[in-house]
């Protein structure tokens, strides 16, 4: 560019920085605090601003090039030097109008600094993620919104972009009510999804754990675990119920059904479905197919589990302490006396196990012989399984065949079986008890070789038998509805806390 050209430039670019256009403003310092940066505005619509190449002296308004170089330190080095030589003394009067004002070059432009504005796209992003933050970590509305979160998202801004955003963008963040409309909407759409994902297993492979507590008023904390295809139990919550009638059986009922059927089940669907509840609702049973919770598929290790005590007890009932190691460390007529004690209390619990527990040790292969149970239970869990399986018979086909035809047409054909040979082939494969192949993985791999018994087994093992993780929920909500959130409505009070535990167990769905 010939030095004409650049005059003719920096011309313009004086033109209008002193004009009140906006097409050109002072950036950052550059090199110096005496230089500051020029920038136009960008020629597309985004109202931005970018860097021109140029900068402005503000003592001499000289335009220098904004490039490396030591021709910056020169320059206000000698414009220094200048200044300080033409400088009056400072008896004379216009010394004080040196120290009271400003010259005109540094008021110039310094409204500039909070003109620029926040576009619709970046306006909906930053809602979007102020909303985000509010049900990722429980946040209230009003914290989100307030001016503190606000200058902090304005100086995010300024350091990573061009530092000119300031009040006017500041009042472009959104409010309180928009956050709290946005995290609401949110969190119906995460418990949507939850009902779609188990929209497939509705009526076959879903449960419930319910549990009631009080956090101003009753609460239903309402939980769906079920198996999906891949045998991976999932457990999502789907509801955290107001219950200001009454948390006896039928109003709990009542408030599950309720919920279900706005989702598009039918009664029937819910009625076959297995609840965990505590001891305090009884008359769960009389609403439900089964009234009986963690990561994994687990009730198939608890009736094992008490049969293991109770032998290892009544062997220390009889005196018989062969297995303890370093026995003379051991009051072993205390270990005879807890023994004692707990067989009392293990028979109490023993008698209330019902069908499906023992369904769940028949369907683990690695004890799907009940060696440690007696013929009438093991009679038992056999019948129960059997009258689960389906009363159609069921054509054992190959999933996907690669055979020829030809070939297929030598072979014998399929034989229609009865319903209980997916268990009896079932109980007649060898199962090696040592590996370490997990009864989910088992199923998965047998899925097309015992396809009924698949089924059963889905639902079944994923019955859950403890509650206890419905108590996560008034943890939860405890700490989200703090005295500071005290005029949310019920319905509100459901989303935070229910959309919160969504978020948390699947964040990939609010991306």
């Amino acid at each position: 560019m010939s030095s004409q050209l650049r005059l003719n430039k920096d011309k313009k670019l004086l033109k209008s920085l002193n004009s009140d256009d906006a097409q050109a403003i002072l950036g950052d310092q550059f090199k110096s605090e005496h230089v500051r940066l020029i920038m136009v505005k960008s020629e597309d619509d985004s109202n931005e601003y970018e860097q021109s190449g140029r900068a402005l002296c503000i003592r001499c308004q000289g335009v220098l090039s904004a490039k490396d170089g030591g021709h910056i330190s020169r320059h206000v080095a000698a414009c220094l030097q200048r200044r300080a030589i033409s400088e009056p003394l400072p008896d004379e009067e216009t010394s004080k109008t040196e120290d009271t004002e400003e010259p005109p070059s540094k008021q110039r432009k310094l409204t500039e600094f909070s003109r620029k504005r926040f576009t619709k796209d970046q306006t909906d992003k930053i809602t979007y993620s102020m909303a985000k933050h509010a049900l990722m970590t429980g946040k209230s509305f009003n914290y989100v919104a307030s001016h503190a979160m606000k200058s902090l998202l304005i100086d995010v801004a300024n350091a990573t972009g061009n530092g000119v955003y300031g009040k006017e963008a500041l009042d472009q963040i959104p409010c309180r009510q928009t956050i709290q409309k946005k995290v609401l909407s949110m969190s119906d759409k995460l418990l949507q999804k939850a009902f779609d994902m188990m929209r497939p297993f509705a009526g076959k492979r879903v449960n419930f754990l319910c549990d009631h507590g009080k956090l101003i008023m009753n609460y239903l904390s309402l939980f769906a675990p079920f198996l999906d295809d891949s045998f991976q139990l999932k457990l999502l919550p789907i509801g955290f119920l107001p219950c200001p009638d009454g948390k006896s059986g039928s109003d709990t009922a009542a408030a599950i059904f309720e919920r279900l059927l706005d989702f598009g089940w039918t009664e029937q669907q819910v009625k076959v479905c297995s609840i965990t509840a505590d001891g305090a609702l009884p008359t769960l049973a009389d609403h439900f197919n089964t009234c009986k919770t963690q990561n994994r598929v687990t009730l198939h290790h608890v009736l094992p589990a008490y049969k293991l005590l109770e032998s290892k007890w009544r062997r220390y009932e009889a005196k018989v302490f062969t297995e303890l190691k370093e026995r003379d460390s051991y009051d072993l007529n205390l270990v005879h006396a807890l023994a004692t004690s707990g067989l009392v209390g293990l028979r109490y619990y023993y008698a209330e196990f019902d069908d499906i527990h023992y369904g769940a040790v028949l369907l683990n292969p690695k004890t799907k012989k009940m060696t440690m149970f007696d013929e009438l239970e093991r009679e038992r869990a056999v019948s129960f399984v059997t009258d689960l399986l389906p009363l159609q018979t069921t054509a054992v086909t190959p999933r996907k065949s690669t055979i020829p035809d030809f070939i297929s047409e030598m072979s014998d054909s399929c034989e229609e079986l009865p319903k209980h040979d997916d268990l009896k082939r079932f109980m007649e494969e060898y199962v090696d008890s040592q590996s370490e192949e997990t009864i989910e993985e088992y199923w998965t791999r047998k899925r097309f070789d015992f396809p009924c018994l698949h089924e059963v087994a889905g639902r079944i093992l994923s019955v859950i038998p403890s509650e206890s993780v419905c108590e996560t929920t008034f943890s939860t909500a405890s700490f989200l509805l703090d005295k500071r959130r005290s005029r949310l409505q019920y319905s509100a009070v459901e989303k935070v806390v229910v959309g919160c535990q969504i978020a948390a167990r699947f964040p990939e769905w609010i991306d």
